[in-house]
């Protein structure tokens, strides 16, 4: 099963992690701006067509939208393009028949990291270092934060497999 998850943000962040595969990870920054919300949806459109032919996943999970609380003040124009690139990945799962999962980021990483860091930069060093002791090649905290999603809802649907993305079961994989 191959499980392509999607941080939502004008920092797209995604990884596809299967078991008998390659894990692959990145981060598109989607051109534009929250006042060029069009652009940015063509864009954001072209490339999750790529993914989608690319990796062709078994599963697509999304992120849950997150709205910080302070210092940041949501606005009408702030929450549209979270919203949106959320509702392109829904409708791109559905143009391409696949089931489609919102995952709460929080809970992943729970089922993973014990404690799970309080501050922002904590929590995405922990996510880059969740993939550095599987080995797995990511560029930065967004596309980190898709493969741990990717690996919690993999987990979660094939719990009798879910050692296999133990750090030691992966680094002994990899030699």
């Amino acid at each position: 099963m191959k499980v392509l998850a999607l941080d939502c943000g004008f920092h797209l962040g995604s990884g596809l992690v299967q078991f008998d595969g390659p894990v692959k990870a990145g981060t598109y920054r989607v051109p534009g701006s929250v006042r060029q919300l069009g652009e940015a949806m063509t864009a954001v459109e072209g490339h999750l067509t790529r993914m989608f032919t690319d990796y062709m996943p078994d599963l697509v999970a999304v992120a849950e939208p997150f709205i910080r609380q302070r210092p940041f003040v949501p606005t009408a124009d702030s929450l549209r393009p979270l919203f949106a690139f959320e509702a392109k990945v829904e409708e791109m799962a559905y143009k391409f028949k696949r089931p489609i999962v919102e995952v709460n980021e929080m809970e992943a990483r729970g089922y993973f990291m014990h404690p799970v860091p309080r501050s922002s930069k904590e929590i995405k060093a922990a996510a880059l270092q969740f993939c550095r002791d599987r080995r797995w090649a990511c560029p930065d905290d967004h596309s980190a934060d898709a493969l741990l999603i990717a690996a919690y809802v993999l987990a979660l649907k094939n719990p009798d497999r879910q050692h296999e993305l133990l750090p030691l079961y992966q680094r002994r994989r990899a030699a």
